[in-house]
């Protein structure tokens, strides 16, 4: 499970649904607790609610209260508050000291690093990033989450025009605008589209060969490389 925020991204350990669920049928077995028929459906919902919560390492007794204790109160009332808290516990004990935090942990050493600067950036008066730490490394692909209007395209578009400040010169980059103008190039497919481009043209590294390869790299099948690159528009 991974927490996004404006200043970066940290790794949580993802608890997955049946793994908190096998843990609480543990933790009703051991309290014996005395359940209606219609418990199986709240169980469930339960260990839902409380796999995030161990994803997100939430540990405070009264959010455990709320997302686990309660709901038991309708089909255990006399054991609810037992299941609960042996449920927390289980749930701390296996999984609360598992969490690595790796922010600015470089975790892929063997891969060349593309760029590792430090930027602030603003659009229209309006400050979107500061001071935040811009890391990427060749070979993998990276997504960029946001709202509308946090900065997303402006940040893609100063990548793009080399003007984040100390972003390596040498780095090429091709951006493609999700509601572009209508352009005679659209009709070319995709291959013959990017290997046009006047940048990379310009710098004498519009080779089809390496094109190739890297958009296959990154999921681009034969039958979308023929493809004309409008089609890819959304």
């Amino acid at each position: 499970m991974r927490k996004v925020d404006s200043f970066g991204m940290i790794d949580c350990q993802l608890v997955k649904h049946d793994e908190a669920q096998k843990v609480l049928k543990e933790c009703i077995t051991s309290v014996k607790a005395d359940l209606t028929s219609k418990a199986d459906p709240v169980i469930s919902y339960v260990a839902g609610l409380c796999s995030y919560l161990c994803g997100e390492q939430i540990w405070d007794s009264e959010t455990w209260r709320r997302c686990c204790t309660v709901h038991f109160e309708s089909v255990c009332p006399d054991d609810a508050r037992a299941v609960g808290t042996a449920y927390r516990q289980s749930c701390m004990d296996r999984w609360k000291e598992k969490v690595v935090d790796t922010w600015g942990a470089d975790l892929d050493p063997d891969l060349k690093t593309a760029c590792d600067v430090e930027f602030s950036l603003a659009y229209g008066g309006k400050l979107l990033l500061h001071n935040t730490r811009l890391f990427l490394k060749c070979g993998r692909r990276y997504g960029i989450c946001g709202k509308n209007g946090v900065g997303k395209t402006t940040l893609m578009r100063n990548v793009d025009n080399g003007k984040i400040e100390g972003l390596d010169p040498d780095l090429c980059s091709v951006f493609v605008e999700s509601h572009a103008d209508e352009d005679p190039d659209d009709s070319k497919p995709v291959l013959k589209w990017v290997c046009s481009r006047p940048r990379l043209v310009e710098r004498q590294v519009a080779d089809e060969t390496n094109a190739l390869e890297l958009l296959k790299s990154v999921g681009f099948t034969d039958e979308l490389l023929n493809a004309p690159v409008a089609s890819l528009s959304g």
